[in-house]
């Protein structure tokens, strides 16, 4: 994919009035403008930098570009944010980040924090001011703050914007007016600490760790900024109600403004600690080397290549291409690729299949409660005009996932297990690692799609994921260790190692198996450079989940071969799901595909009373007589165990072939119905510690100790 970053050029910066020395602080340098192309590289793609200027227009049309990554902050005037996004719009060019209209609001500080008021959110009280005469009828609280209403990057933010006195106030709005273009912001100013809330993503944005800037004078002036003189500290040391807090404000103002892609939200605490909302910047600085988004990007293990990567793939999730030019493009056994352009509207999965209006109506209603979204991979299998289609069944929301009374957000009370963050504990001996929260492909019947999977305010930090560690390595009773979500394939190969690595040093952990559907719904992802890294921490196990047998394709086939050569065993465990799968056909074809592709049947699960799922679920008894429909007509090592998981742990639920006793017999039925009696008497075989006598068998053959005797 041909990427053009778009950026400003600091030698272009025109002198505006006195020239103040922050102009042109809001854009990168090029040392900034290097990394980002080549993490875009590093994605996969072309990549191209344009310098922002009169011509753009032309420009952009004479590259052609597949996407923009835009970073430019625009040339000039209180809309100059929005130029880029909105001449790309009128091209119809995709592009990163948010569209015109957030960037032009979000720039104007005070209407965006009489939005934020607006929707609950606590700011400080504030006036704009345009000419000093309005001070006259001023009704704020000294100590106050003077900024300028229409800059970002700390422009316009001295020593002196904390003013005690109306003397200075009117020495600090006489110098913003005369420097910077647009009004004047005064606010009540906010002693306490000051904080930044990072979110990434779209539909389903992700949280970043907080970081809190520390600076000696108590809040962050460009002086600081400029000398790249701060305490930076991510994560915050906060207390958990303080965080859930300020990631509630940074996710309320952000979708108020409809950001998209990736924002930083700046706050301060007041003198009762209670977060105050400053304002929103939704083009924050992407520097590896010094800005804040970065730093807490790194702090939830996300390299500034997987950063950028990110950005373009939400980007992609927006764009609408056609099927059977997917299929065709030379990137589409790449699976950043996929990842980059999953399927999350309306419009992109049109491409694909022919929509009902019923499926229409539940994307639109389902989406607003659960995450969705489709690899191109996944989605090319579907079905393109059969609603009922096993595939879109799995993959599309549906409008019965709203009318659920039974249905529980957390049926096997996994956050009641879980001693330590991201660490569930049933079994004495083994425990579920959960490392991640994202997944190629959303299922409708995932397990934690209410608690988890896709959730933006879930931690997995660094810290948190080396505190789940330390959990396991202080309790060496802990010898099985499963590394679960989310999809853990989805980290990248350093970060997935540096896991496997740490837990694979404890002594005690004798066997670390992962919980993966990549090799089903992003079967790219298997990798010969992946499998290289996972053969080194043997005994290494991978369960997947393949649930019909149309998931079984030529790509799902080489993923688990490449995997089984690494002498990975492969076990699968489907979902019993109505209409999907639950016929005994269907499951008998799916076990034995699956052996075929060097996958071992290993459980069928019961699907769980789980919020959302009622259409997905069987009757037990069903699910029982799809399992002895198996038994005999196929190979034993192709029958899987069916199993519903309890907040208890697991319960087997399969079917008896004991009919009773008669006697001395105990009755069985083959798996054909034939009858069976095994003679096998109560009190037969039993001795006790008191018997010194040995009783020898009338079989003339044998030469035991035991009681046995001849059916006569």
């Amino acid at each position: 994919m041909r990427v053009i970053l778009v950026y400003d050029e600091l030698v272009r910066c025109a002198p505006v009035k006195a020239a103040p020395e922050d102009l042109g602080a809001e854009y990168e340098d090029q040392r900034t403008i290097e990394s980002i192309l080549q993490a875009i590289r590093a994605n996969g793609h072309d990549a191209e930098g344009l310098v922002l200027g009169e011509d753009f227009p032309a420009q952009i049309r004479r590259l052609a570009p597949d996407l923009v990554f835009n970073i430019a902050e625009g040339i000039s005037g209180p809309t100059r944010e929005s130029i880029v996004p909105a001449w790309l719009d009128q091209l119809k060019i995709p592009y990163t980040g948010s569209d015109g209209l957030a960037l032009a609001i979000s720039l104007d500080k005070a209407q965006t924090k009489m939005l934020a008021a607006a929707r609950g959110v606590s700011t400080p009280a504030f006036r704009r001011v345009r000419h000093l005469a309005e001070l006259d009828a001023l009704d704020l609280k000294f100590p106050l703050f003077v900024k300028p209403n229409a800059e970002g990057s700390s422009m316009g933010i001295r020593r002196a914007s904390r003013v005690q006195t109306e003397a200075q106030l009117r020495r600090q709005i006489e110098w913003v007016l005369q420097n910077y273009p647009g009004d004047c912001l005064i606010e009540e100013f906010v002693p306490g600490r000051e904080f930044c809330v990072g979110i990434l993503g779209d539909r389903e944005p992700t949280l970043l760790p907080i970081a809190e800037i520390r600076c000696a004078e108590g809040f962050y002036s460009y002086e600081y900024k400029h000398r790249h003189d701060k305490e930076l500290i991510c994560p915050a040391d906060l207390r958990q109600e303080t965080v859930d807090e300020m990631n509630r404000i940074g996710l309320e103002v952000y979708r108020a403004l409809g950001c998209r892609d990736f924002a930083r939200v700046d706050l301060k605490l007041d003198g009762a600690g209670r977060p105050q909302f400053l304002e929103i910047n939704p083009l924050p600085g992407l520097s590896p080397y010094y800005s804040v988004f970065t730093v807490q990007a790194q702090a939830a293990g996300i390299s500034h290549a997987e950063l950028i990567g990110r950005i373009v793939g939400y980007a992609m999730e927006r764009v609408p291409v056609r099927k059977e030019v997917l299929r065709t493009t030379t990137d589409w056994d790449d699976w950043r690729w996929q990842l980059a352009n999953r399927i999350a509207t309306v419009d992109a999965l049109e491409t694909y299949i022919e929509l009902t209006a019923e499926e229409r109506a539940g994307i639109e209603a389902a989406s607003r409660c659960f995450a969705w979204s489709i690899t191109p991979y996944y989605a090319s299998l579907m079905d393109r005009t059969d609603p009922r289609c096993p595939i879109r069944m799995q993959a599309l929301p549906s409008i019965e996932e709203l009318y659920d009374e039974a249905g529980q957000a957390d049926p096997l009370l996994e956050e009641k297990h879980q001693p330590v963050d991201l660490v569930i504990r049933v079994y004495p001996d083994r425990v579920a690692f959960c490392v991640g929260n994202r997944c190629p492909v959303y299922c409708r019947h995932c397990l934690r799609k209410e608690t988890m999977v896709g959730k933006p305010d879930v931690d997995f930090s660094d810290k948190k994921i080396a505190q789940g560690i330390e959990y396991i390595r202080h309790h060496p009773e802990i010898r099985d260790v499963l590394l679960t979500g989310g999809d853990p394939l989805l980290l990248p190969d350093d970060r997935l190692e540096e896991i496997l690595a740490r837990l694979h040093e404890i002594p005690s952990v004798e066997v670390i198996r992962i919980g993966s559907r990549t090799p089903c719904t992003l079967p790219q992802r298997i990798t010969p450079e992946l499998c290289r890294m996972l053969e080194k921490y043997h005994p290494l196990y991978l369960n997947t989940q393949f649930n019909h047998p149309r998931e079984i394709t030529a790509e799902a086939e080489r993923a688990c071969g490449r995997l089984a050569s690494a002498g990975i065993p492969l076990g699968n465990q489907s979902v019993l799901l109505r209409g999907i799968n639950d016929d005994p056909e269907t499951m008998k074809t799916l076990c034995r595909e699956l052996m075929r592709i060097r996958v071992r049947p290993y459980y069928v699960y019961q699907c769980q009373t789980l919020t959302g799922t009622r259409h997905f679920r069987v009757p037990i008894e069903r699910g029982q007589e799809i399992i002895r429909s198996l038994q005999g007509y196929t190979s034993g090592l192709a029958v899987p165990r069916y199993i519903l998981d309890t907040p208890y742990g697991k319960i087997p639920l399969m079917p008896s072939y004991v009919v009773g006793r008669e006697g001395d017999n105990v009755v069985m039925q083959s798996y054909d119905g034939k009858i069976w009696r095994e003679h096998n008497p109560l009190n037969e075989c039993l001795t006790t510690q008191n018997e010194s006598k040995s009783v020898r068998c009338n079989i003339s053959s044998c030469s035991c100790s035991c009681t046995c005797k001849e059916d006569g």
